[in-house]
């Protein structure tokens, strides 16, 4: 019977392993088992955090943050647990943007995706984001990469940049820089006054307006329509070609800010 023992004692160490393996395999996407695995409510991914802070660096330089509720690795095709495509995050609280290693802007969301192959954050739902000087974009959709120095917002934006308010179907938006541009058109209040036009370009910290295509607008006691305008936000002059206006004289000093 002691002989026996140690028999005994091996087959039920090698079962044991059996059960262990059959476990693991549950959730290893590559083991074969994906209908399995989709079962279990995980899909392609391979690792689930609650409340999480991840940080993207490369080559050591922080390029972005995300604080999330929930934050999904998504494994490549065919690949096992510790190579992903994608990062998936679900109740973005408290995102940063950098650039070449500097804080740019912050933000939050309802979801953003970073994929890998591209490098690209794809943020979407209700974002709010804020610039280190104070400018501010709401919006629906971001997509941000190192690659482009622009943050972009392909189904517009509302902004508020020093006391300046406008809304455009698109933009895009350089928070190093401090560059606006909306190319498929803008509306909104600048210098306390309304103005539309066909597409912008705006330099805020040299307070310059590029206003190209069909422009309207209201200054003091007259309203206009011109084919091109540049306005200087700090000595508020407006420049136009092609102008169509309506004058109210209500000082001589109106005339001058049509020059």
């Amino acid at each position: 019977m002691r002989r026996l023992l140690p028999l005994f004692a091996a087959l039920a160490v090698l079962a044991g392993l059996g059960l262990l393996f059959r476990y693991a395999q549950r959730f290893d996407p590559s083991a074969g088992r994906g209908a399995d695995y989709r079962e279990g409510g995980m899909g392609e991914v391979s690792i689930r955090m609650e409340g999480s802070t991840i940080i993207s660096r490369r080559e050591g330089v922080i390029e972005w943050t995300m604080r999330a509720e929930r934050v999904d690795f998504v494994r490549a095709f065919g690949g096992d647990l510790e190579n992903y495509r994608a990062i998936e995050f679900v109740g973005v609280r408290e995102g940063s943007l950098y650039r070449e290693g500097k804080p740019e802007a912050a933000f939050s969301a309802q979801r953003a995706v970073f994929d890998q192959p591209s490098q690209r954050l794809d943020v979407s739902g209700a974002i709010r984001l804020r610039s280190h000087r104070g400018d501010r974009l709401d919006a629906e959709t971001l997509v941000w990469s190192q690659q482009d120095e622009f943050a972009r917002f392909p189904q517009g934006a509302k902004g508020l940049i020093r006391g300046n308010r406008f809304t455009a179907p698109v933009v895009l938006y350089s928070a190093k820089q401090r560059l606006v541009q909306c190319p498929q058109g803008v509306e909104g209040t600048f210098d306390g006054y309304p103005l539309q036009a066909a597409a912008l370009y705006w330099d805020v910290d040299r307070e310059t307006l590029d206003l190209a295509g069909a422009v309207s607008g209201a200054r003091r006691g007259l309203t206009f329509t011109a084919q091109r305008a540049q306005l200087n936000l700090k000595t508020r002059q407006l420049k136009a070609n092609r102008v169509t206006a309506q004058i109210r004289i209500e000082d001589e000093d109106d005339l001058e800010n049509l020059r």
